[in-house]
């Protein structure tokens, strides 16, 4: 019988016994961190990834409440194998980049 595929995301993809793939919490923090980093709508939001006791946490920023929405996607999704807490929070970028320097955007 085939595994079922719950997760896919860029290179990775997590199936049912998926919890039974990982033995330490660097393994695990380091495949949620290639997940967040296969996604092209959270690339430039500021998401930091801590695992202790197969406990995974996502903190940080992210720009708009739609990167806001799809990070509370895929932690929906990864909660099928772990324990996700994702107190990350919305932060307007305030700062843009013109060639070489960074400037205050007006508003």
């Amino acid at each position: 019988m085939e595994k079922r595929k719950f997760f896919h995301s860029g290179n990775v993809v997590l199936y049912e016994d998926f919890q039974h793939m990982f033995s330490d919490d660097i393994t695990l923090n380091n495949t949620v961190k290639t997940i967040l980093l296969g996604e092209p709508l959270l690339f430039d939001s500021i998401v930091n990834v801590n695992t202790f006791g197969q406990v995974v946490t996502l903190s940080g920023f992210v720009d708009s409440e739609i990167e806001l929405d799809h990070l509370n996607k895929i932690a929906t999704e990864l909660r099928k194998f772990v324990y996700v807490e994702n107190i990350v929070q919305v932060i307007p970028v305030l700062w843009v980049r013109s060639g070489s320097a960074v400037q205050h955007r007006e508003n």
